[in-house]
């Protein structure tokens, strides 16, 4: 049995890995709850949990933080492998920077987006992006994960007022990764030409 479980297996490793960070993570609980005993004495014991508390709600943060930059990052930019060796390109490009305000808008129209798409596996960027500064994206790896873009705004809808204000800046910054400035600026000169026209 032993050797079953401990077996190179994607399959049983996949079982016995999130076990095992289960039981470091209760090991580590006991621990911090052990370190923090204020009082022993006539057979009780006081424990101090802010300690625990406090461990508890930094590895919250982290985790949601980890899985917003991920959520991010899956809508900026994709994978695929060339000859045995995984590569990541740009999915998206905008030729105008985001604001807050229309960060703010886009992540709103998310709910809009995830009800009426809500049957599909994969969503192409001009709908997740429709009416803001879409200028080009990938030509083979256009679509985006439905469950990508659920996750983040049930993460985004479920947050108090003052944390979506502060989700929309770090949304902002990681959408503004993927400013192509160069579309921008022929977009200005192509206007620019125009006016110059003498009809």
């Amino acid at each position: 049995m032993y050797e079953s479980l401990t077996r190179k297996d994607k399959t049983v490793m996949s079982i016995i890995q999130p076990l095992e960070n289960k039981i470091d993570k209760i090991e580590k609980s006991i621990s911090i709850l052990i370190e923090s005993k204020t009082e022993n004495s006539d057979n009780k014991i006081t424990f101090d949990l802010s300690n625990l508390i406090r461990e508890n709600n930094i590895e919250s943060l982290e985790t949601l933080q980890e899985k917003i930059y991920q959520l991010l990052y899956d809508i900026r930019i994709y994978h695929y492998w060339l000859i045995d060796e995984e590569n990541t390109g740009q999915r998206v490009y905008f030729n105008k920077r985001f604001n807050l305000e229309l960060t703010q808008n886009w992540l709103d129209s998310l709910k809009t987006l995830v009800q009426s798409f809500k049957w599909s596996k994969k969503i192409h960027c001009e709908e997740v992006f429709k009416d803001f500064p879409l200028s080009k994206y990938n030509k083979w790896h256009n679509e985006i994960e439905y469950k990508t873009l659920f996750e983040l705004y049930s993460i985004y809808n479920s947050l108090a007022v003052e944390d979506k204000s502060r989700l929309v800046n770090t949304v902002c910054q990681e959408l503004n990764k993927n400013y192509d400035k160069s579309e921008s600026q022929k977009k200005s000169l192509v206007e620019e030409s125009a006016e110059d026209l003498p009809f």
